[in-house]
């Protein structure tokens, strides 16, 4: 903020303002990166699920490990991942529902026998890595929020509520040395009027 300070009632009650505007935003950014920081720690939790049910899907599926370059790749497709929109603490969010997976008729004489197994396989991994991708890109916004808030809660406790403070201070110094120069500046030529009468 770094102050330009003005020694005037003006730029007095100016500070008082902006010193009450701060004070009484504190605790709401206070609440707002506590509870940021609280489901930090709980989506963090839910991607290292859905992570770890991605790499036992991913384990699961070394069983085929040598049949695969028999897999044809255009089998299975995404067509449409269906959200619907979350919100916490002002952040917006895309949340899972269902994704649309097709998958391409085959003739099951002339291909390998393991191919509906496969194609079961591939749309859960399909399903899986969506939603990892999904809760990853929540949990990169909350975390931004989060850094976000936490520099301006920093931001206010740290720099402009105290230089507000320290502002304050110095003008009412100011104004109340001025005050007494000029009750002594009175009495003196109150004084010199005295004597020369």
């Amino acid at each position: 903020m770094s102050l330009q300070i003005a020694y005037n009632k003006i730029a007095l009650q100016g500070l008082e303002k902006a010193l009450k505007i701060r004070e009484s935003a504190l605790s709401t950014i206070r609440s707002k990166e506590s509870a940021l920081r609280t489901e930090v720690k709980k989506q963090l939790l839910v991607l290292k699920e859905v992570h770890q049910a991605l790499l036992d899907h991913q384990q699961e599926g070394e069983r085929f490990a040598g049949l695969w370059s028999e897999w044809d790749t255009s089998l299975v497709s995404v067509h449409h991942i269906q959200t619907r929109t979350g919100s916490f603490a002002g952040v917006r969010y895309r949340i899972f529902e269902r994704a649309d997976i097709s998958e391409r008729p085959f003739d099951f004489r002339s291909n390998p026998p393991w191919w509906p197994q496969g194609v079961s396989y591939v749309k859960q991994a399909y399903t899986l890595q969506i939603r990892y991708k999904l809760q990853k890109e929540f949990l990169d916004k909350l975390e931004k929020e989060r850094k976000k808030t936490t520099q301006k809660l920093n931001l206010y406790e740290k720099v402009q509520i105290p230089e507000c403070r320290e502002g304050i201070r110095k003008i009412k110094r100011f104004l109340e040395d001025q005050e007494t120069l000029e009750k002594a500046t009175q009495k003196i030529v109150k004084k010199k009027k005295s004597n020369l009468s």
